[in-house]
């Protein structure tokens, strides 16, 4: 089997380097974590709290999601969820920013996904 090519971006969105030495080289505890996250999907919690107008509990996921990236060195999406927490502090959430985050979810979930495969 050919190794797949790691994603030129992947170190900004998943920097298994970074995260492995957080991890002090268990690789396998990294991939369960990752693996927990995908399935428990914290971004649906934020959206929930966002549609339901709570903006309080949207700034407590938006917070609680930015410390999960940092532990997992999901930088790119731990920069924009900083970002989205800061915006919905001062009531100022735009839609461009919602979509940011939308888009860092996504891109941070397809790296996830090629780390567990690939790793």
């Amino acid at each position: 089997m050919t190794p797949v090519k790691a994603p030129d971006d992947l170190a900004a969105y998943v920097n298994c380097e970074e995260a492995i030495r957080r991890f002090r080289g268990n690789t396998p505890v990294f991939k369960r974590i990752l693996t927990s996250y995908l399935a428990k999907n914290p971004y649906a919690d934020f959206c929930d709290a966002l549609a339901a107008g709570d903006f309080a509990m949207a700034e407590h996921h938006a917070h609680s999601l930015k410390g999960a990236a940092a532990n997992m060195s999901l930088n790119a999406l731990q920069d924009t969820c900083a970002r989205v927490e800061a915006a919905l502090k001062k009531g100022e959430l735009t839609d461009e920013l919602e979509s940011e985050l939308a888009a860092a979810i996504e891109k941070t979930n397809l790296h996830i996904t090629w780390v567990l495969e690939n790793l």
